[in-house]
């Protein structure tokens, strides 16, 4: 990271600090409860198993620190934080399980899929293939377990059908609703900004 900022600064970049959080962190018993309730949130569930029943300690510092220290402070919301875990997991082989769970994650604090799309596009045109692949692959397996549905069935059975039936398209930029998919829902088209999905 610091060879980043340096090469910034180096083309005459300046990067401005970033802002404080504007309210106190809890601490002790009040920090553990509350980075819970976030871990649960983001989760979608309590989250336990084998590791955390072998050393609950575990959970007890992810609990306190990541999701209590770290995403209690409001200078960054829940979705650009994934959003940045999710490109960063994608850039990595061999974290397909953690990139999948925060794929999920991200859709759970408000990300859409359209957006997740978008930062597998920008993987790809900036060059990393296996990371857009990567990231690709995980996006469709969250949608489908967020529908309870096969990862498969999302491509070879919903976009099939929708295609069929005029509302949704295949571009180079990915999958987009017609302009008769934006009338059969009641929203208003753009054709300068089509909804990626």
């Amino acid at each position: 990271m610091v060879k980043v900022l340096e090469a910034r600064q180096q083309r005459g970049i300046k990067d401005a600090p970033g802002r404080e959080p504007s309210r106190a962190i809890p601490t002790g018993d009040e920090l553990l409860a509350v980075g819970k309730a976030n871990q649960t949130k983001i989760s979608g569930r309590p989250v336990q198993g084998p590791v955390f029943d072998f050393a609950p300690v575990i959970n007890q510092y992810l609990q306190a620190h990541l999701f209590g220290a770290i995403f209690e402070r409001d200078n960054l919301d829940w979705q650009s934080r994934e959003l940045a875990t999710v490109g960063a997991l994608a850039a990595m082989p061999g974290v397909e399980a953690q990139l999948r769970s925060h794929m999920g994650a991200s859709l759970r604090v408000g990300l859409t899929a359209a957006q997740l799309r978008q930062l597998t596009q920008v993987l790809a045109e900036r060059g990393d293939a296996q990371a857009a692949k990567r990231a690709s692959e995980a996006r469709t397996q969250a949608l489908a377990a967020a529908s309870a549905e096969e990862d498969t069935t999302i491509e070879e059975v919903y976009e099939p059908y929708l295609m069929q039936l005029g509302f949704l398209e295949r571009t180079p930029r990915g999958r987009v609703m017609t302009e008769e998919a934006y009338q059969h829902l009641g929203l208003p088209f753009s054709k300068q900004r089509p909804l990626l999905i």
